[in-house]
Formats: C-alpha cells, structure tokens, sequence
C-alpha cells in the first residue's frame, strides 16, 4: 500500500471517527436533558443537588482521563492544552447554570 493511499485510510477513519463522536456528544446531551427534565419533575427538592454531583462528576472523571492521554495522542503542540482549556470552559458554564449549587 502506497503512503498516499495510507493517508486516504487514516482520513476515512478520522472522519468515521468524528462523526462517532459528534453523535455520541448528542446523546449524551439529550440524555441528560430528559434525565434532569425527569428530576425537575419528580425531584425538584433534590435537582440541585443531583444536578451539582453529576457537574461535579463530569469535571472529575474527565480530568483524570485527560491527564493520561497525553502518552497516546500524537505530538500536536498545545493540542492537550487546548482540548482541557475547552473542557474547563465547559464545566464552568455549567457551573453557573442555576441548578448548580455553589454553596457545597
């Protein structure tokens, strides 16, 4: 196999894998949507205290995933950086979502 059609290979699976994601990333999100619709609903007493764990959770366990993927990724300069800039971003707005209680 010559090198161009090795690149063409790694492109397919690039972008297989970028549409994977994208519709993980969806799921994932309406998901937890209707999964905080339904405490709202049921549970209004405790929404923010679940709706707290699960941020909370979320910004743990990402943490520790991203600090052991540096070995594996490919050499990008300030490719990690970048990727737990996003990732603290995006905790943080959820974090000034109302039903996160900042008083724990």
């Amino acid at each position: 196999m010559k090198q161009s059609e090795e690149i063409e290979d790694l492109k397919i699976v690039i972008n297989n894998l970028l549409v994977e994601m994208a519709v993980t990333t969806i799921r994932s999100s309406v998901l937890a949507n209707l999964f905080f619709d339904v405490v709202a609903e049921q549970l209004p007493q405790r929404e923010k205290e679940i709706y707290t764990a699960y941020v909370d959770s979320v910004e743990k366990t990402t943490l520790e995933a991203l600090s052991g993927m540096e070995e594996v990724l490919f050499y990008q300069p300030g490719f990690l950086i970048r990727q737990q800039i996003n990732h603290h971003e995006l905790i943080q707005s959820m974090k000034r979502d109302p039903r996160y209680n900042t008083s724990d």
